[in-house]
């Protein structure tokens, strides 16, 4: 695995935790969702992925996922289709986290954010769902 996701991971549950967010973390037994080989074409390898990855999902009856990578976003929310759960980037999260008054930043912070157009397009057609 990638060493700056999982230090995304690791900081990602400790506001979680900060914020009393009950959650949990598949750790060695998170499946790939199959988005790289369903656009690269692989289509019977992607359906594969998706059931293994949909039967892990049902057996640990997790209904709420929550993704660092838009392209894990996409392929939850727009090729899953007819799946129980709820597909959310972590930077949504964040978003109600601190609008509930959850996590509260300790100090103010001058910065210039970037947004990617199609991670925020993917964004706000979850929001919209």
């Amino acid at each position: 695995f990638d060493a700056r996701a999982q230090g995304m991971a690791v900081s990602f549950s400790s506001l979680l935790k900060q914020a009393g967010t009950d959650f949990g973390v598949l750790g060695d037994k998170e499946p790939c969702c199959g988005d790289i080989a369903r656009v690269g074409g692989e289509q019977g390898l992607f359906q594969e992925k998706m059931e293994n990855c949909s039967e892990l999902l049902d057996k640990f009856s997790i209904s709420d996922i929550v993704t660092s990578s838009p392209h894990c976003f996409h392929t939850f929310a727009n090729e899953y289709r007819g799946s129980s759960f709820r597909v959310r980037h972590y930077s949504v999260v964040l978003k109600e986290l601190i609008a509930a008054g959850k996590l509260k930043p300790k100090k103010g912070m001058k910065a210039t954010v970037t947004y990617l157009p199609l991670l925020f397009a993917l964004m706000m057609f979850n929001s919209a769902a």
